[in-house]
């Protein structure tokens, strides 16, 4: 594996990316507005836009191991799909008006329930 400059800068990039991707997950779950954007103050970074920052971060992380496993591709190729996915579903969103809900369900059913309650969120309809 070459550690060239430019190797070493997309491989922190990646991992900024994760992290950014997490830290927003965790204010979605905690319901922290702070966590929620990347600049205090500003707007808030979407659930599904957070998402997209972790899987895509994943898929690239995933390439900078050397070796072909089948199981790594495999990995790479669905969270690709979901990356995708939830892409083509916010576009959706924005040409149709129409809201499918995925930030607000998140809001709603995080891990700041589970603390308040001490039981597991259900992600069934409430």
């Amino acid at each position: 594996m070459m550690k060239t400059k430019s190797f070493r800068i997309s491989f922190y990039a990646a991992v900024l990316t994760m992290l950014i991707g997490i830290l927003v997950l965790m204010g979605w779950f905690t319901h922290n507005d702070f966590l929620r954007s990347i600049v205090p103050g500003q707007v808030k970074m979407k659930f599904n836009a957070a998402l997209g920052f972790l899987f895509s971060s994943i898929v690239l992380l995933i390439h900078y191991f050397e070796g072909n496993n089948k199981l790594r591709n495999l990995v790479s190729v669905l969270l690709s799909l979901i990356v995708s996915l939830i892409g083509l579903l916010t576009l959706i969103e924005y040409i149709f008006s129409y809201n499918l809900g995925i930030d607000e369900e998140a809001h709603k059913k995080g891990l700041a329930n589970f603390l308040k309650t001490g039981k597991e969120p259900s992600w069934e309809n409430q």
